[in-house]
């Protein structure tokens, strides 16, 4: 790759970051934090290491990041994702669980621009004097089939499903409460979540999902 492409790729990479944190809104009103916000700097930081952090899986043997890998445009290069009960990266990644936990039914679709999700709603939908109307990201569709609004509430989806990240360490009723649980035991991410949400703040599935 030239240098002048090299540049064109850090330019986009540069602004769909920064989409994400300006556009970056409330998350769903039974979380009660539905206040719209810009993510600050321990945020976008303490996001950055929950992505990556293998901790928020059942077998603590998967990442957000696997299956979201910047080395395949944050997606996976796979026809069939592999979560839970696999090993290796993009289209190496092999499963390892014989067959106990099966392929996710779709690929991983790239995170790269879901802060626009709803967008095209938006130029659809018009008030009666021709305006558009506002877009609400507590209502942004996620997944392939928008069965969930909101980037704050898609984040915890793959934390509870078998073939994702849960795996079958344990129930999927139970699966946010252990990760939570998780993450109050290590004293770096109590601090972090101090540092993101302010002193005092007890970790919990709605922060969570809002810092990934």
């Amino acid at each position: 790759m030239n240098r002048v492409n090299i540049g064109l790729a850090s330019a986009l990479v540069l602004l769909c970051a920064t989409s994400v944190v300006w556009l970056t809104g409330p998350i769903a009103a039974q979380d009660n934090l539905a206040t719209p916000h810009r993510a600050t700097t321990s945020e976008v930081e303490l996001g950055r290491l929950l992505f990556w952090d293998p901790l928020l899986s059942g077998d603590r043997d998967v990442a957000c990041a696997t299956c979201h890998h910047p080395d395949f445009a944050y997606g996976d290069g796979r026809d069939l994702s592999l979560g839970a009960g696999a090993v290796g990266l993009g289209p190496a990644r092999v499963d390892v669980s014989d067959g106990r936990i099966p392929t996710v039914k779709r690929n991983s679709p790239t995170i790269l621009n879901t802060a626009f999700n709803g967008s095209s709603d938006r130029r659809r939908r018009r008030g009666g004097d021709g305006t558009a109307a506002t877009l609400d990201p507590a209502r942004a569709p996620m997944f392939w089939d928008s069965r969930v609004r909101s980037l704050e509430t898609q984040a915890l989806e793959p934390l509870k499903a078998l073939e994702e990240m849960r795996g079958t360490a344990y129930a999927e009723a139970d699966a946010l409460d252990i990760v939570v649980t998780r993450l109050r035991d290590v004293p770096e991410y109590v601090t972090l979540f101090q540092d993101a949400f302010g002193t005092g703040t007890t970790i919990d599935a709605p922060r969570l999902g809002r810092a990934i």
